[in-house]
């Protein structure tokens, strides 16, 4: 089955170029053809018609806003790019936008998104920008244990822990480490408090140890056990993460920093 898409608002140019088609030796039985962003599958007049209703219902019902459905855009997102596997889009990405601190500690790296085609879809890069946040902890996880500090779990705390499962799931398949989740929204206040009770100490109803007080006054809420099938993929999309981030983090390519300047001089140029 070949598709062919014809952007055209001409329809005579349109209705020519599907009839030579379909005049070479029936050769094609199925066609794509994209008019104002709008996508009718032709291979009859009648076909025509049904695939035209069938679209147009399928995308009224894709292009509800989340609002109607009581959703923000996150959610929205989340849901759709947790029916993606690892590798799926095709995208790498580097989430650099703010620069980036461990393990480079560089303000002026900037983000790439890698592999990106005219069928890459938003929930795809909404997952691989996401990814690439999960990547880059693995690395701080990979510098501690290479210097002699290992790593055996990880906790999380705040409220994306708690917001977005689709994350946590990922970071946990992306480290290939379990993640604990803090019961705890408030977990700054929470640690001060623990302290608080150890200054006091046992005898006026504290605690003797920062350990007992965290027995005592913290719990976990949840755990994300990596899915083997999904830290094998990571693996691999990991490696070229690695590839991408020293290219660019580590002075072999320094097009960022150009860039960054080339973009200062013209704006004093402009002034």
């Amino acid at each position: 089955m070949l598709s062919i898409i014809i952007p055209s608002r001409n329809e005579e140019f349109l209705e020519k170029t599907v009839d030579d088609i379909f005049n070479k030796e029936n050769a094609i039985d199925y066609f794509l053809v994209k008019i104002d962003n709008e996508s009718l599958a032709i291979n009859s007049q009648k076909a025509y018609e049904e695939e035209k209703e069938k679209n147009e219902l399928l995308s009224k019902k894709l292009l509800k806003v989340p609002s109607e459905r009581n959703i923000n855009i996150h959610q929205l997102l989340e849901e759709k790019a947790s029916k993606l596997v690892p590798g799926e889009s095709g995208l790498l990405a580097l989430d650099w936008w703010n620069g980036t601190r461990s393990v480079l500690v560089d303000t002026n790296l900037t983000g790439v998104l890698l592999g990106a085609t005219l069928l890459t879809k938003p929930e795809e890069i909404y997952r691989a920008l996401i990814e690439a946040t999960a990547f880059g902890t693995n690395m701080i996880v990979e510098t501690f244990t290479n210097a002699g500090v290992p790593i055996e779990q990880l906790y999380a705390c705040g409220g994306l822990s708690q917001k977005n499962n689709m994350l946590m799931q990922i970071y946990a398949d992306a480290t290939g480490l379990e993640i604990r989740v803090a019961t705890s929204l408030q977990t700054p206040a929470l640690g001060a408090a623990m302290f608080g009770a150890v200054a006091a100490g046992k005898e006026f109803g504290g605690y003797d140890t920062i350990f007992d007080a965290a027995a005592k006054m913290t719990s976990i809420k949840q755990v994300y056990i990596p899915i083997p099938e999904n830290v094998a993929r990571y693996r691999k999309l990991y490696a070229e993460y690695k590839i991408l981030h020293d290219y660019f983090g580590r002075g072999a390519n320094d097009v960022m920093k150009r860039l960054k300047e080339i973009k200062k001089n013209t704006k004093y140029c402009k002034v």
